[in-house]
């Protein structure tokens, strides 16, 4: 027996550059056991009239003029029209620049900065307990349940890949640093060492995401009484582009939360695909991942850099085809 979908709620942090993956991944929850959950749609709220169409009874367009609390908004709003006026390449410079001396403090709240925040004060207004994220670059198949989210009531779930720090990526590096940096303790202190004393870190930053309500409300308040400002702005000023929610989430966990024990779980059901430089074997993949029961979300990488190596207007039709066929 499936859990009642109005246990669970889903939110997604996205904007118009990413409106046809929004629009698969809403397709795929479509032809889902997920397609009756509420999924908050959180979209930058000059693009709200790309999303005013988008499919599903589940589904919920919210703003972030409508979530965010108004000075934050007018921050994102003056940090994306900069952004836009410096091109990416001179905001990651500005950002690193910022990461060492504090200033230009804009950076930090542009929209990926933003997005993580906006998915915490998603699950803060969520009416469930349990809220899982999960981003517009996912296809979820007819596999997933809602079981894949709710588990013991009295437990916290949360997904843990934990790999010697010098396997990881720098980016990660930096991301489980400053959460450990964030609650006064040693990346080591948080997850451990091999038996060859190599320190650990996470690894896993990949959606869904699984929160709760009440452990997101609780680093909140810690963050707040730790160091005397909105949490939210606790967030925003660390070092751009050094800091994940996922990171931070799992840090307080490991190093504050004593409330419920945490069932660490590893994310068995989910597969990543990094290439989609050539649409019909993107394709013939993400078939036979839709085919079998043991995979439930499937993530196609974006590419954050900006290389641009391909596009989704290249792919997403493919796969939309792939979607569409009978017994997908």
């Amino acid at each position: 027996m499936h859990a009642p979908v109005s246990q669970l709620t889903m939110v997604t942090p996205t904007w118009a550059g990413d409106r046809l993956a929004a629009d698969l991944l809403r397709r795929s929850i479509e032809r889902s056991s997920l397609a009756g959950v509420r999924h908050l749609l959180v979209v930058q709220t000059e693009d709200s009239d790309y999303f005013s169409g988008s499919p599903g009874h589940g589904l919920e367009v919210v703003t972030t003029a409508a979530l965010l609390p108004p000075r934050l908004e007018a921050v994102r709003v003056r940090a994306a029209a900069l952004q836009a006026r410096c091109g990416r390449r001179l905001t990651r410079l500005l950002g690193s620049l910022q990461g060492r001396s504090g200033w230009p403090n804009w950076p930090g709240h542009t929209g990926w900065h933003v997005q993580q925040v906006s998915k915490l004060m998603a699950v803060l207004e969520a009416e469930t307990e349990v809220v899982v994220s999960i981003d517009s670059d996912v296809i979820v198949t007819p596999a997933a349940r809602t079981g894949d989210f709710l588990g013991e009531t009295d437990r916290i779930r949360c997904y843990s890949v934990l790999a010697p720090a010098g396997e990881a990526s720098s980016r990660v590096r930096h991301w489980n640093a400053q959460a450990a940096r964030l609650f006064d303790r040693r990346i080591e202190a948080l997850h451990g060492t091999t038996a060859a004393g190599a320190v650990l870190v996470e690894t896993g930053f990949d959606t869904p995401f699984i929160f709760r309500r009440s452990v997101v409300r609780a680093l909140c308040d810690w963050l707040q009484d730790r160091y005397q400002s909105p949490w939210w702005e606790v967030l925003l000023r660390q070092p751009a582009r050094h800091w994940s929610e996922f990171a931070t989430y799992r840090a307080f966990l490991r190093a504050v939360y004593r409330d419920r024990p945490v069932q660490w779980r590893r994310p068995a059901d989910q597969r990543y695909l990094f290439d989609a430089s050539d649409p019909d074997h993107l394709a013939r993949q993400v078939a036979g991942y839709l085919a079998d029961p043991a995979v439930h979300f499937i993530t196609i990488h974006s590419q954050s850099s900006g290389r641009r190596l391909w596009s989704p207007e290249d792919y997403i039709p493919v796969l939309r085809d792939v979607l569409e066929r009978p017994g997908a």
